[in-house]
């Protein structure tokens, strides 16, 4: 066999078909095609970014032909000439920063190109070419957004020819621009080192462009940095086109030159005029050469981040011993911090939300669609219910909408808590919510993050040691302690596995100490073994005696059959089954085969899923009954059954549950949790239900969204709440010992099939309970669960819990939040303290670009600080001074903007759980950013004013300094505040760069204060950058009383020439300290009126 082995197969022996000869499955020309057509969908779909770019270029136009406005513009000396100049060195850089959105749009589409090259969707040369040829016709139009509006206006040559070169140049440069971006975001593959990436190019590229240093003036170690420089060949271009026009060929005194040629001369320009066409054709190679290099880094680079677990010390078990432990094992164990189990009612809830335009369109005449209709039921601490419908039934909706995080819509009916009405401010104070997603801070342990959750909920009388030993019990129930000091890093790219997120989430609701625990879809997402780890921890939760609710979908037996009871929506929003499930579903089955025309479940088959099958809506109108209505009239209806709190014990993997545990450190006695096995597989959601099972088993009221959860999941619960599409409730009641309650009740329905033995009650419900179901069967399983004695029950359920106990109060907290402002803003610096800390992406590599931008000016502009002969050499010392801010600045209020993201949909989770106010997070935000930019101010003062040489006293050393922390804070603010007032900070960086554009313009570097015309003046105080500026330059030279080469004495030419005083420099500082004040304050106003949720 190994002689046979070891000859070659002979090729043609084999069939051609089977094996595959071909690298793509289909052929270059349609992988073309397609390419090309994706990215054009594309870019229509993201056209809001293009439209805004042409309003940004025509405000710009109009600012810069208004600035430089022909008729205060003359051309009779060289100052003249440096004015032009200065309008088209700014022209030019206006379509270059317009192609810094290509970045963070770049980079927010790499996953999916990594995902599909690495599948050999297509090779990467498909994937760059339509962004780069689709491209050309949208900078033909920002070319002559700019050119054609500002040429006559501002006065240059009026050539007509002219006009077209300098078009053609602004094409070119927008195109270069793009491609470098593409290229450098392709290289970098996250925003923050991108954006330094970036930075650090478009710095070399700017400062050795020759304007901001002369050629002449350049060092000869950064000449070669001069002629690679796109910018460079760009700006002798275009000064080339504009000064070898007819209107600067005067002959100027003493001198052969034409004026044109001694404007270039003066500013170091090469006073060619060819030098158009080699400019040209430089930008033209610069396009080919990056998005060569694009292609190349798409090519070879990988994704930075991939998917990691973390390795744990937890004991290894196999299915079984995750998923079938005794139902009492943890039954109602107590605490060190106790709480007082509270249940939920609701009775009539509607929800509807304004009609949307497109159904308005199709002739719809209601105002309002209705996403629950009337839905009844109640959530008992220690039981265990599962939310279930099919897919737009209203499962997350009505879980929201009892917890109170919707943010439109309209809500009516009765919601009660322990027979009180509820009132949202004091029910996020014993409730907690685990969200599907699963959103933490990256950058702290498992264990802060409960720390920080219990530090903030737990009411102030809980003493430190205490609290302590209650994270500590937490983290046990939720089975974390092994991953104490894990990081929790970011999702699918570093930390924590998707199942260990899951329990945190868990963890991170429990330390809240909550009376009621919603869980949406706690499995979602895991594979069998994370699921089932999950659902442990789920009945862990149940059975500290909690009230938890889960929304599940397509659960798999052994997590259908965790749940104690059943919740089941059809779609359309009414409940159809309200009960215990029973032993291995066993009322669920009962109920639904006893309706005429429901199949029987097959032996072995999901409950949950034949669930599902047999409610449809299809099904109702084939059986011709209205499950709803049904469920309405049954028994079950009538009165609650307390269903068997079944085998639980479901094993926990590591995720969903740091939720729970961070909203348990609150002591919350009702906890939502929006589907908390969703994204898991079995043993991950058996696990997160573990946790759940053990939160409502210390007495809180818990409910969960679930959505197709396996039979472990499913019957982990207690209770269910099944609503079907429409918003109407179509079962609500206990699940009984094996869903067997639910099974009853659906099978008691004449026309539902039984569930096979083995099958998933889950997935049986859903199926039987279908729209198509309801439509083959003909009629209504909300109407049915209406007639149902189940319903009668449950209304009786409701009434009686609905009645506050003899001798009971409404729930009442002298304050809003557990903790005081001080303490909330200590907490909230606490933990941004070690999010900064961890987070050397950031951190770090902001101190390191710092450092390597100071060496890189202080080689550039070596020795210079002290030169103060002549006009140049005072431009020289304030373009080392402007470009510093204007490029630090910038790569602080980028690099900014996407933590402040991240940490603002933390926010949005914290504050929704009554953690703090917006006003203590804003002040941490800010207060952390602080010391920070210190170091930073410091690090680069340091470096840059001894290299460049200004004078060496104390106090224009210190002068330097405090400018220099002023004009990073004000430029980092300003990052954190357009975060706050948009949506993501994909929109801010856009927004940001218009206002970037109109401070360089405004600087007072490319025209000085005293030559701008008298209507723009006002602007030129309201700058940020002009006041630095100021700042800068008068602390440094506003003293100097030698005389200039031309006689003019240092402090007598930047009054005369820049506007500068000495004796303003006190309101110089104070403006320094006004601006980053003001851009603080209204990123915190914008923190706390801004919530660009939607739910």
């Amino acid at each position: 066999m190994g002689d046979e082995l070891a000859v070659p197969f002979d090729k043609k022996k084999s069939h051609p078909a089977a094996l595959t000869t071909k690298k793509y499955g289909v052929g270059i020309k349609e992988l073309v095609n397609t390419s090309f057509s994706r990215e054009y969908l594309l870019m229509k779909r993201n056209s809001f970014v293009y439209y805004f770019k042409f309003g940004q270029l025509l405000v710009m136009a109009f600012a810069t032909m208004t600035l430089f406005f022909r008729t205060e513009m003359q051309k009779k000396t060289v100052v003249d000439g440096s004015l032009y100049t200065g309008a088209l060195f700014f022209i030019l850089m206006m379509l270059m920063f317009n192609g810094m959105s290509e970045l963070s749009m770049t980079i927010a589409k790499l996953p999916v190109f990594y995902k599909q090259r690495d599948l050999l969707f297509y090779p990467a040369w498909v994937y760059s070419l339509p962004p780069w040829l689709l491209k050309i016709p949208i900078s033909f139009i920002e070319a002559a957004l700019t050119a054609f509006i500002t040429y006559y206006v501002i006065g240059f040559d009026p050539n007509i020819g002219r006009l077209f070169k300098q078009y053609i140049l602004l094409v070119l440069m927008n195109q270069m621009a793009s491609a470098l971006f593409k290229m450098v975001a392709a290289l970098g593959r996250n925003m923050i080192v991108a954006n330094t990436f970036g930075a650090f190019a478009m710095l070399v590229f700017f400062a050795l462009g020759g304007v901001v240093l002369s050629k002449d003036d350049i060092k000869k170690w950064w000449i070669w940095g001069y002629w690679i420089s796109p910018i460079m060949y760009g700006q002798n271009a275009i000064v080339a086109n504009e000064f070898f026009g007819h209107s600067w060929s005067r002959a100027v005194p003493n001198s052969s030159d034409t004026l044109g040629v001694t404007v270039l001369k003066s500013r170091g320009f090469l006073p060619h005029a060819y030098w158009y066409w080699i400019g040209t054709g430089a930008l033209l190679g610069y396009v080919v050469l990056f998005n060569f290099g694009f292609t190349l880094a798409l090519t070879y680079l990988n994704s930075l981040g991939k998917p990691q677990a973390v390795l744990t010390e937890e004991p290894a078990s196999n299915e079984t011993e995750l998923l079938v432990v005794e139902a009492n094992a943890n039954k109602k164990k107590g605490m060190v911090l106790p709480f007082e189990p509270h249940s939920i009612t609701f009775d009539n809830v509607i929800y509807s939300v304004d009609m949307p335009q497109e159904m308005i369109e199709q002739g719809t005449q209601e105002d309002r669609l209705v996403l629950l209709k009337g839905v009844n039921g109640a959530f008992r601490p220690g039981v265990l219910t599962a939310l279930m419908g099919v897919s737009g039934a209203g499962k997350t909706t009505l879980m929201d909408v009892l917890a109170g995080r919707k943010t439109g819509g309209y809500i009516d009916g009765n919601i009660t808590i322990s027979g009180y009405p509820k009132n949202q401010q004091t029910f996020a104070r014993i409730s907690g919510y685990c969200e599907q997603t699963d959103i933490h801070s990256p950058h702290v342990t498992v264990y802060e993050s409960l720390v920080y959750s219990a530090w903030l909920r737990l009411p102030k009388e809980v003493d430190s040691n205490t609290r302590k030993m209650f994270i500590d019990e937490v983290m046990d129930l939720v089975e974390l302690t092994p991953l104490r000091q894990a990081l929790v890093g970011l999702p699918g790219e570093s930390g924590l596995s998707t199942e260990q997120r899951k329990r945190l989430t868990i963890a991170v609701e429990l330390v809240a100490n909550p009376s009621i625990i919603f869980m949406d879809e706690p499995t979602s997402g895991l594979d069998a073994r994370a699921a089932a780890i999950v659902m442990r921890t789920v009945r862990n939760t149940v059975d500290t005696g909690r009230t938890v609710v889960c929304t599940i979908h397509q659960p798999s037996i052994d997590i259908f059959e965790a749940f104690d009871e059943l919740f089941l929506l059809k779609r359309g929003g009414e409940e159809i089954y309200v009960g215990p499930l029973g032993h291995e579903s066993s009322h669920l089955i009962n109920y639904f085969e006893s309706i005429q025309g429901i199949s029987k479940i097959t032996e072995g088959y999901n409950p949950a899923t034949w669930m599902l099958e047999v409610s449809t809506t299809s099904q109702e109108a084939a059986l011709g009954v209205d499950f709803a209505q049904l469920y309405k009239n049954s028994e079950l209806y009538k009165q609650a059954l307390v269903g068997l709190p079944g085998e639980s014990g479901l094993s926990t993997e590591q995720r969903k549950r740091l939720t729970i545990a961070v909203e348990l450190v609150a002591n919350p006695s009702i906890i939502f949790m929006d589907e908390p096995t969703s994204g898991l597989d079995a043993r991950a959601a058996a696990i997160v239900m573990r946790t759940v099972r053990n939160t409502v088993d210390t007495g809180r009221t818990v409910v969960c969204t679930i959505h197709q959860p396996s039979i472990d999941i499913f019957e982990a619960f207690d209770e269910l709440f099944l609503l079907k599409r429409g918003g109407e409730e179509i079962y609500v009641g206990p699940l009984g010992h094996e869903s067997s309650h639910l099974i009853n009740y659906f099978e008691s329905i004449q026309g539902i099939s039984k569930i096979t033995e083995g099958y998933n009650p889950a997935t049986w419900m859903l199926e039987v309970s279908t729209t198509s179901q309801e439509a083959a069967l003909g009629v209504d399983f909300a109407q049915l669960y209406k007639n149902s004695e189940l319903y009668k029950r449950n209304k009786d359920l409701i009434k009686e819990l609905s009645q506050p106990a003899p001798g009971s109060k409404d729930l009442y907290f002298p304050t809003q939040y557990s903790q005081s402002f001080w303490t909330q803003c200590m907490a909230s610096l606490w933990k941004q303290h070690w999010s900064y800390w961890r987070n050397p992406p950031y951190t770090a590599v902001r101190f390191l670009f710092t450092i390597g931008i100071a060496l890189m000016f202080g080689t550039m502009f070596w020795d210079l600080g002290g030169k103060t002969r002549t006009q140049q050499d005072l431009s020289n010392a304030m373009g080392s001074m402007y470009t510093a801010v204007l490029f630090l600045g910038l790569q602080n209020a980028a690099s900014v903007q996407p933590v402040v993201n991240v940490e603002r949909t933390v926010f949005y989770r914290e504050q929704a759980a009554g953690m703090y106010s917006a006003m203590p997070y804003a002040f941490a935000q800010v207060f952390i950013e602080m010391p920070y930019v210190l170091v930073q101010a410091v690090v680069y003062g340091l470096i840059v004013y001894a290299m460049i040489g200004f004078e060496w006293t104390a106090a224009k050393f210190f002068w330097y300094l405090f400018f220099m922390y002023g004009s990073f804070l004000t430029f980092t603010f300003y990052g954190m505040m357009a975060v706050a007032m948009t949506p993501n900070h994909h929109i801010a960086s856009v927004v940001s760069s218009a206002f970037y554009g109109i401070w360089n313009l405004f600087s007072g570097f490319l025209i000085p204060r005293p030559s701008m015309p008298v209507w723009w003046e006002w602007y030129y105080w309201l700058c940020p950058v002009s006041w630095t500026l100021y700042g800068l330059i008068t602390s440094q030279f506003g003293d100097i009383t030698e005389p200039m080469a031309d006689g003019t004495s240092v402090k007598q030419f930047i009054k005369d020439f820049y506007g500068f005083r000495e004796g303003f420099l006190g309101v110089v500082a104070a403006m320094n300290v006004i601006f980053p004040l003001a851009f603080a304050i209204i990123f915190a106003i914008g923190i706390k009126s801004f919530n660009f949720q939607k739910r």
